[in-house]
């Protein structure tokens, strides 16, 4: 487990007034993450948690809150698609 948490992804939000505010937000689009990191370890869906909930989804999940990011690299930002 150490090792998994040495290298986790990290979701940039749109900006909030506050911590309550983002950690709102993530709850809000908790499935869509959830899925996120199931598919890279396991790609057969209906093998998934059937009902992937907020309870679920924090009691597998680490959630940091971090308000600002500062991008270090002078090239455009390339978008991939997402369905939040």
């Amino acid at each position: 487990m150490d090792e998994l948490r040495r290298d986790v992804l990290c979701f940039l939000i749109p900006e909030t007034d506050s911590e309550e505010e983002a950690i709102a937000l993530i709850s809000k689009h908790h499935k869509e993450i959830f899925e996120n990191e199931l598919l890279p370890w396991h790609t057969i869906e209906h093998d998934w948690p059937k009902k992937r909930t907020l309870a679920m989804f924090q009691a597998w999940f680490d959630l940091e809150y971090h308000s600002e990011v500062v991008d270090l690299v002078n090239m455009p930002i390339e978008e991939e698609d997402c369905e939040f």
